[in-house]
Formats: structure tokens, sequence, C-alpha cells
């Protein structure tokens, strides 16, 4: 049917001995306490938390169509399982990936937060991507059809700066946005001074080899930290991996109005944001965070192309920072 196909429910065909078919309308699922838990206690190694961050739009619509498809492949890998005694609510559900892996999705009533968080659970031996994967290949088949001015971005939330403002605002380290296929054999990501490594998904605890625990332009002055080469900020730098002190010195000077454009504005119109998308980054919490984190979406969001839009914006103070930054390196 046509309600099938645009996955606003999900119809089972009959079982066995059974002549009925059944559908799943998600938008009449009952609502639950989003604390509300049915897997037993496991070793934390084996739960791997992500979030896929919409950034402005809360996404009540895409997480019933995604719920629809996540069922209904779970339905087809396992055809006799007791699909209508699935732990299923109308903002989470919990989901099996064959026979490797199990999966939370959940959806916060609050609609300040822009997320939709995943939970998987899987042996330390297994990969948790081959979840994501499904879920971004499913995704962007979802925005691509009903959704097409909607951004995401999947990934882990940063250990280095979350947890002040709970779950309302998430950095995502990006593992995939839009139609990139999912990056997970080896990632690197600086944030408040701090070298986070992934490795397929798995993000590494200190100790290990590649994790600085701190930021080396702190500890020392040349050389290596740990073992481990101190970073380098050339023009391909990508803006999500800019040490967090010099980010956070960049926003906030953005931050301050300007008449003359030369604020988060006016490095909007330079990145061909439309009066009323600029209207919407107002209403955020942070909107220079906000525009950061949605052009980092993008593959011109380097250093290099921030350094031009500075030279148009006149704001050599910030072009002074980012040199006096390097030459610490």
């Amino acid at each position: 049917s046509l309600l099938d196909e645009l996955n606003l429910i999900c119809s089972i065909s009959p079982m066995p001995n059974h002549s009925e078919t059944v559908y799943i309308v998600p938008q009449l699922l009952p609502i639950t306490d989003l604390g509300h838990q049915v897997w037993v206690p496991k070793p934390v190694s084996q739960n791997h938390e992500y979030y896929i961050d919409f950034q402005h739009f809360y996404p009540e619509s895409i997480f019933t169509r995604l719920l629809c498809v996540c069922l209904r492949h779970q339905l087809d890998c396992n055809y006799l399982s007791p699909i209508k005694d699935a732990t299923i609510y109308r903002h989470q559900a919990w989901c099996t990936y064959g026979t490797t892996h199990a999966y939370h999705l959940c959806l916060s009533k609050d609609m300040r937060c822009k997320c939709i968080k995943v939970t998987i659970r899987c042996d330390d031996s297994e990969s948790p991507l081959r979840v994501l994967e499904f879920l971004h290949h499913n995704l962007t088949a979802i925005t691509n059809g009903d959704f097409q001015k909607v951004k995401y971005t999947i990934g882990p939330a940063c250990p280095a700066c979350n947890g002040e403002n709970g779950e309302t605002d998430v950095h995502v380290l990006s593992l995939a946005s839009g139609n990139d296929v999912v990056s997970g054999a080896y990632n690197q990501f600086w944030c408040h001074g701090v070298l986070i490594t992934i490795n397929e998904g798995k993000i590494k605890p200190d100790g290990e080899t590649g994790q600085i625990p701190s930021s080396p332009i702190r500890e020392s002055r040349g050389g290596s930290f740990n073992g481990s080469p101190l970073q380098t900020l050339d023009d391909d730098t990508r803006i999500e991996n800019l040490p967090h002190s010099l980010y956070r010195e960049i926003r906030d000077t953005l931050r301050i109005p300007s008449i003359r454009g030369r604020d988060y504005k006016g490095l909007a119109g330079l990145l061909g944001k439309t009066f009323r998308e600029v209207s919407l980054l107002e209403l955020e919490p942070n909107p220079c965070d906000a525009l950061f984190k949605d052009w980092i979406t993008y593959d011109d969001a380097t250093l290099g192309h921030l350094i031009n839009h500075m030279k148009t914006l006149e704001h050599y103070d910030i072009i002074s920072a980012i040199d006096e930054y390097k030459s610490q390196m």
C-alpha cells in the first residue's frame, strides 16, 4: 500500500495458520517513560551509544519512518519471530540486526533535542558499524525522498565536552552525514584540547595507542607527547577538528553583534544561508555554534575556507589568532 511505501505503517503478512494481516502504526503506539529498559544488564563494553543529529529539525516524522524500516527488516530476517510481541513504543523500540547485534532507538520527547539516540549491543569481536551503516543507508533514502532540506550527522557523543547540557545539545563526532558512507576504520577528532580516537566505531579509552588525554599544546612546545605527533593546522583541516580553545575564540568573536555584518550572520550569508535560515539560527541557544554544526556537514568546512571568509568580513583579528596558534605548534 502507499502508506507502506512511505514507511508510515508497517504491515506484517499473515503468520502460519493465521489469515489476518497485522499493521503497526508508530503514531498510534503507546508512549512510555524513556527510562524504561528491557535489556538485561551486560558489560558496558558491549553497549555503544551514538546520536543521529538533525541540527534544527525535530525528527519525529523521520523517526516514524525509520521505525517502520527497522521493524520490517527484523521481520524479513527472522520471519518466524513473534514480531507482534516486540518491545515497540511511539518514541523508542528495541530491535535486532541479524543474530549478532541488538539496538535501541530512542527519540527524546523534549523538542529541544534534535537527535535520535542509538544504543548498539554486540560482542567485543563484532563492530557496531554494521548497524550504523544500515541506519544511515535507510535514513539517506528517507531524507532524499521526503525531507530533502534536512541534514543529519551520525556518530558518538564527544566525551570531551558533553554532559553539561544533557542531551539537548550533543556534540556528535561525525562518522557519516548526508550521502557519505560510514567512516569507521580509523578517525581522530580534536575537542577541548583532547585528541579522540575512534576505531571501528568504538571510542578508544585513555591510555591506548593514539589517544592523547590532554592537549599537547599545553603540555609541550615541540616534539611529541605520549609518543604521538603534535597536531598541525593547515588549509585542509576540517572545522570540527580545530582545537577547542581556538574554535571557542573564533566562535565567541563571531557572536558579538556587528552592524557591519562582521558576526556569525555575515558568515552565514557567505555560506549561502537565506534570511529565513538565519532567522532560525537566531532561535538556537547558541546561533554561532548551530551555524558551525550545519557547516561541517559540507565538504568546504575547512580552515582555508574559514580564513578566506574572515578576509571577506575583514576579521583580521581572527586570522591573527589562527596564525598565532599555528606558530605555537
